[in-house]
C-alpha cells in the first residue's frame, strides 16, 4: 500500500461530473479567540494506492485524532479500491470541542501501526500592541 496523503482542510468538495476533488482553506493552523471552542467544519482527506501485491479490494484503517495526545476521536474508516488502483476517502467532523491550545495530532492506523499523520497547531492569536501617538504631532501645520 502507497499512502499518498492525509489532509485537513475546511472543506472537500467533489465535482460530480469530472469526480475531481476541491480542497478548500487547507489547514496549517488553527486559531480562535477563547477556549472552550467548537470547530464547526472540518474535513480529513485521505488519498491510498493500492501495489500490486496489494490483493484484497477492501481495507480496514482507524482515524484518530488527539489534542496534546488526549484522544478527542477514533472510528474505524473503510478504504475500498472496487478494482482501482487508488482509493479517496473523505471524514467530515462537524462541531468537535477545543478545550485547550496545543498539537491537534491526526493519525491513520492500520493494524498496529501508524500508517500517515498530519498535526497543526490550535492557538490563540497574539495580543494585540497598542501604540500610543502623540496628539500634537498629528495638528502641526
Amino acid at each position: 500500500m502507497l499512502y499518498r496523503s492525509l489532509t485537513l482542510c475546511k472543506t472537500a468538495i467533489v465535482d460530480a461530473r469530472s469526480n475531481n476533488i476541491s480542497l478548500i482553506n487547507i489547514l496549517d493552523d488553527i486559531q480562535v479567540i477563547g477556549f472552550p471552542t467548537i470547530i464547526s467544519n472540518l474535513s480529513v482527506v485521505i488519498i491510498l494506492q493500492k501495489e500490486s501485491t496489494d490483493t484484497e479490494s477492501t481495507y480496514r484503517f482507524v482515524l484518530t485524532m488527539k489534542l496534546n495526545e488526549k484522544e478527542l476521536f477514533s472510528q474505524p474508516i473503510f478504504a475500498s479500491f472496487m478494482e482501482k488502483s487508488k482509493s479517496r476517502s473523505i471524514i467530515d467532523l462537524k462541531g468537535f470541542p477545543i478545550t485547550s491550545d496545543g498539537t491537534l495530532l491526526v493519525e491513520l492506523h492500520y493494524e498496529d501501526s501508524t500508517v500517515m499523520s498530519s498535526s497543526i497547531e490550535v492557538q490563540l492569536p497574539k495580543r494585540p500592541e497598542a501604540t500610543q501617538r502623540d496628539e500634537s504631532e498629528d495638528r502641526k501645520e
